[in-house]
This record gives C-alpha cells, structure tokens and sequence, in this order.
C-alpha cells in the first residue's frame, strides 16, 4: 500500500458519549487482572490507609503496561511517523533522472484535498500534545499477529432503506445463509436511517428482518445508527458503539455478493495466523504511472515472497517489536531488519500521480479490499474513530464516492506495517481428465 493515498490531519475529537468510553475501555483495553489485585495486595501491605496512593499506583503499573507494548498507540503512532520520514527522506534524494513537474489532476471532485503528506504534520502534532488532545477517549492498541484460539466472527452488514426490493432481498438471504453457519457468532445489521423505514414497512423481507432482530434465538440484531447519535455515514460500520462480541469481525456490503461456507471458512482460517492485518477476497489495486513506483512495489513483493518461501524470521517478528527484531538480527548475523518497504509517493519532486484500478480484482499486488469477504480484528474499530483520524473521517462524508474502503485499507496497512493478505472467494471446479486413446464401443 503506498503512503500518500490517504492524507490525515490533526482535528478535534468526534461525538462519544461517557457511556460509550467505558465500553470501548472494556472492549479494546486487556488489562491483566491478577497482576492488579497482586499490585493492591502489595500496596496494601506497605499503607492500607493511602487508598490515593494505592490508586495512583495501579494507574502507573497500568500505563507502563501499556507502553511497555509494542502494540500500544504511542508506539505504533510513532512508527507511522518514522516511516513518514523516512519516505520524505526518500523523495528528497532521488536520481534527477526521476524528478518532475507537478501534474494536476484531470477531474475535480468539487471537495478540496487533503493536506499533502497531512499525516506526519497531524501525528506529530498529536505525540507532542496528547495529554491536552485526548480528551477521555481509551487508549488504543494494535491486535496480536496470531489469534489462533478464536473460534468464531461477528458478521457486520449495514443498510438504509428498503426500496430496492432485490437488493433487500439480497440482504434478507445473506442472513438466512450466515445465521446457519457453524463460525457465526452474531451478525449485526447497521441501519443508517430512520428505524421506521425498517420496522413499518410492509415488505415481507423487512418484516422478517424485524422478526429475527426480536428473536434471541436468532444471531441477528439491528444496530439503528441514528439512535445512538451517528448520521448516515459509511464508517458506522466500523464504529466502536456497535460492540461486537467476538474479536473477528466478518464484513459484507448489503446487496453481497455473499460466498460460500468453504472459501469464508478459509480467509478465518488466514486471519487467524494474520489478525493484525486485513484479510480480504474482493481486492483492487493502484496503479504507478511511475516506473520508479513500480520497481519499488516489484523489488517489496518479491522480497515479501522469499521471506515467505523461506520461513524466514521477518514472517513472524512484528516490524514495531524493536526488541524482537534486533534480537533476530543479531542471531542472524545481519545488519538490517530486512522488511519490505512501503512505497513513496513523491508528487512533488517527480510530478507523479496514481490512479485507481478498478477494471480487476487481483489477487496479487493488491493495495485494498472492498467490504465484502474482508476480515479485520476488533482493535481497529478504535483507530477508525480515533480522534487523531477526524478530518478524514469528515473528507470520506464529504468526498462524492465517499472512499470509505480505501481509506479502512490504507489506513490499517500503515497502523499495522503490513500490507493485506487476500484468499480465493470461489472454490474452481475440477477439471475431469479427458480420456487418451481410441475410443471404444460397447
């Protein structure tokens, strides 16, 4: 994924109400509970009548734990903002061969862009004043790389209105379908408008929708967007107030296409060994009008493939976990960590645009996935809707095509270090052997 798709900058912090902390706290924050009491226990013996001291205590112990964590916020904001250094560093030495005039772009989208390299101006701008910009939003932290003990995902679908009797129909079959799989844990639908839109219609789809959201038997249940303090908007999908129970979260657009139980039941299966990244089946790709970008990208997927090929360290070391890496570096004898680089979008030194290739889904070189058939980790509903990623949030409302799935895609990646990793969403038929010889007649 390259870096400059998707330009952040630094804005206040969206609408959450107390309630809605607490629970992200709950949900996103793992606190390791033994440890705590044993703290207290400790505390205790020293005072037990300071209980200002004993408190403060805890709260040290809890935040050094915290950033103790290569998966923690700080940390991973501080990565992002090395990388973005490091990318500037690379524009600003470039052979002359490379460098150019700007282009301007040949559309207007009416809404202006995003400040140019915005994302380390904003990050930098959050790490030198985070205790005056946080406000009482929870900390946030990056998934563990393997979740191999999870079991089961929650199935998130989002929709408006029920005029298009296909599409609702669509919708309604999708359920159906997911409700019997054996790895659905529950499967929220988000409604984007009025809930009686939903609940007064007289369509039998919409009314079965209705019926199962107020069966508990049944895994459904509506999440109505606008109920809870949300406007229309694409990334409700992916907003913290829907709570989903389990730690893998399963996204399909409302009109699918929605794949089979085999091909789902492999992309988990890739998830689990992958859960710090997005997994996805419906890709895209952007395309480098640069041959510098394209020898940039070709040189990271090949050394991407040989670490794979070869099993080797940089596949199960996270690139964020200094610690870990030197220690491999060191028992490997090398003197670099060996990761694949990101790509730099150097407009202003080469003139360079990028363009959106939206004529293939390839299953390789991928940059980004549409909805349906992708996979996320749970964590990262609370960097979507981080205060530090406002602005951007408000371009995609703005913005005509409103680019919610690129912006999830890149915005992921780049949290994470890591691109996405794709699977097949259809399952070939096998070709029968057509018989050798001369044929025989009985």
């Amino acid at each position: 994924v390259i870096y400059n798709i998707v330009h952040f900058h630094y804005a206040g912090l969206g609408s959450m109400t107390s309630g809605d902390i607490e629970m992200m706290k709950d949900t996103y924050i793992k606190v390791d509970e033994a440890k705590v009491g044993e703290a207290k226990v400790e505390e205790a013996k020293i005072d037990d009548t300071d209980d200002g001291k004993a408190d403060d205590d805890e709260a040290k112990a809890y935040e050094k734990k915290l950033s103790s964590s290569y998966r923690n916020e700080e940390n991973v904001f501080r990565k992002m903002l090395d990388r973005s250094s490091s990318d500037a560093e690379v524009c600003s030495n470039l052979h002359p061969d490379h460098l150019g005039k700007p282009k301007e772009k040949d559309f207007d989208t009416g809404v202006p862009p995003l400040p140019e390299n915005g994302v380390h101006e904003v990050l930098k701008k959050w790490l030198d004043g985070a205790s005056m910009n946080r406000g009482d939003y929870p900390m946030c932290e990056l998934p563990p790389s393997k979740s191999c003990d999870v079991s089961q995902y929650s199935l998130i679908l989002m929709s408006h209105t029920v005029d298009d009797n296909k599409r609702l129909g669509k919708l309604k079959n999708g359920i159906k379908n997911f409700a019997t799989r054996p790895g659905t844990a529950e499967i929220i639908l988000v409604w984007n408008s009025e809930r009686k839109v939903l609940t007064e219609s007289t369509k039998k789809d919409a009314q079965m929708l209705v019926r199962w959201d107020s069966d508990e038997s049944h895994p459904l249940r509506i999440f109505y967007a606008l109920e809870n303090g949300l406007e229309n908007n694409l990334l409700n999908r992916y907003h913290p107030m829907i709570k989903p129970k389990q730690e893998a979260i399963m996204y399909f657009d409302d009109d699918g296409p929605f794949y089979d139980e085999g091909p789902m039941d492999a992309g988990f299966n890739l998830w689990k060994f992958n859960s710090d990244i997005q997994i996805g089946s419906l890709t895209r790709n952007i395309r480098y009008p640069s041959d510098r970008m394209n020898d940039d990208q070709n040189k990271a997927t090949d050394l991407a493939a040989e670490h794979y090929r070869k099993d080797s360290w940089q596949t199960h070391v996270h690139p964020y976990d200094t610690e870990a890496v030197e220690k491999a570096m060191k028992e490997n004898n090398e003197s670099e960590p060996g990761y694949p680089r990101f790509t730099p979008l150097c407009r202003d030194e080469t003139g360079d645009n990028v363009e959106y290739n939206y004529f293939v889904f390839p299953n390789y070189k991928a940059h980004m996935s549409l909805p349906s058939g992708s996979i996320l980790h749970r964590n990262y509903l609370c960097f979507v809707w981080h205060p530090v990623f406002s602005e951007i949030r408000q371009f995609i409302l703005d913005h005509p095509t409103h680019p919610d799935d690129m912006t999830i895609s890149t915005l992921v990646s780049h949290l994470s270090g890591k691109p996405l990793r794709t699977f097949a969403r259809h399952y070939g038929k096998e070709k029968k052997a057509k018989p050798t010889g001369n044929k025989r007649n009985y």
